[in-house]
This record gives C-alpha cells, structure tokens and sequence, in this order.
C-alpha cells in the first residue's frame, strides 16, 4: 500500500516595502509570499490477522568489526527494538540506519510463524513550526514521521463527527 499526494497551487502574495524582512529575492520586487507547509496524516488501524501485532523498530546500523567471524570488516547486523509504549513509539526516519519499522502478526500461520509487514514512512520534514505556537500544539502529530498507539474504539468514539440531520 502506498499513497502520494501532490498539491498545486498559486502562491498567495502580498505587497511589502523595499527592505522587509518577509519579501522573497527570488520573488518579484516589493512582494512577499508566505511560507508554510501541508501535513497530512494518515491512520492505519492495523488489525492484520487479528488484534494481537507488535511492532519493532529495525536499524541496520551495528557495524561488527575487529572479530574472528568479521575478518575483512564487512559485516554488519541489525539493532532491533520494540515499540512498547506510545510514548517510546513516537519515531523519526532516519536514512542513515536504513531504520523501517516492521509489524509483526501473532503466529496464526499453518507453521506457526507470525508474518510480518514491514512500514516504511517516507522522509519527510516534519512540523517546522514551533512546537508551543498554536500551529505546533494543534499538529503535534507533525512533529514525528511515525506514531504507534493502541487502537482504542471509544477515542475514535469522541472524535467522529455528528451525523447530519
């Protein structure tokens, strides 16, 4: 599963005197235009196979050198870690640990082996804003690329919107 999102647009513009700190070089002169990112946030309820899944984080990132099994200095493994808590599950991409995160199903399969689905959020900026402006305390979800919480029905409950008369 994969989703892209592509905006388009036409920059909104204002007029600013020669000098302002908000005109843009690259502008024409005496305009600003206002700079701002789109988050979007997508929500996964991930009952594959049933309600039991755990889900750990996978950095490729522990080098093995200086060994008898690692002679030529090549050799590298991984550093796996389960996301127990939502706190702990607030997670950054990080390229340079090629760091996925992988869902593990409970073992329902005919050889008893859970399956696994690997999520692999795209490296995007996350919230620029600060994190105490009214932006950053309304988009707090834009602060980290992936959250991993419990499903919870009566939270999904509170939020869902009145039914139209």
């Amino acid at each position: 599963m994969q989703l892209e999102v592509k905006l388009t647009g036409i920059m909104s513009t204002m007029a600013v005197a020669d000098g302002d700190r908000r005109a843009r070089p690259h502008d024409c002169p005496r305009t600003g235009g206002a700079l701002h990112q789109h988050m979007f946030n997508v929500r996964l309820d991930m009952q594959v196979d049933g309600p039991d899944n755990e889900v750990y984080e996978v950095d490729a990132c522990h080098r093995i050198t200086g060994s008898a099994e690692n002679p030529w200095g090549n050799a590298f493994g991984t550093n796996v870690t389960l996301l127990e808590t939502e706190l702990a599950a607030q997670r950054d991409v990080d390229a340079s640990r090629s760091r996925p995160g992988v869902l593990r199903t409970a073992p329902t399969t005919t050889l008893w082996r859970a399956h696994r689905y690997k999520l692999l959020p795209g490296a995007t900026p996350t919230l620029l804003a600060d994190p105490n402006s009214s932006v950053g305390r309304r988009a707090a979800f834009a602060s980290h690329n992936l959250w991993v919480t419990p499903f919870d029905e009566e939270e999904r409950e509170r939020r869902r919107l009145p039914k139209s008369a």
